[in-house]
């Protein structure tokens, strides 16, 4: 009898400043930007994940709601099919003028978007099948 495949609860935020830019971190030792975000916790909630993330990586103080929830994916995870990434991904924006990576992050990256790309984005993440 196969078992279950294992699941990983992920929250990552589309961190949007002012001036339109969408914030990306790489980690010490990757070659990729990602949205700043990670693994939840035992009793956490995907809220509260991502604010005990934004702290953790950018010193970064938020308080996320439902109303900032964006989407929500079941993908395979690409180096290991036996195992399930359950994402939660967020929207906020933020005021800070500067963001300081913690330990874990080595970069910052603002990517400015205009309107027209952050609506071409919406409507990919909207094609993408979502869980409940």
């Amino acid at each position: 009898m196969p078992s279950s495949p294992r699941t990983i609860y992920l929250a990552t935020a589309l961190l949007i400043s002012p001036a339109k830019s969408i914030l990306l971190v790489r980690k010490h030792g990757t070659r990729f930007f990602m949205q700043p975000g990670g693994k939840r916790e035992t009793g956490e909630t995907p809220e509260q994940t991502l604010e005990r993330e934004l702290q953790e990586e950018l010193s970064l103080t938020v308080s996320v709601s439902a109303q900032n929830h964006l989407a929500a994916f079941l993908l395979q995870q690409p180096m290991n099919p036996t195992t399930l990434l359950r994402l939660s991904c967020f929207s906020y924006l933020f005021r800070q003028k500067w963001l300081h990576p913690q330990l874990r992050l080595s970069k910052l990256y603002g990517l400015t978007l205009s309107i027209f790309q952050m609506i071409c984005l919406w409507r990919r993440l909207q094609k993408t099948p979502l869980f409940r």
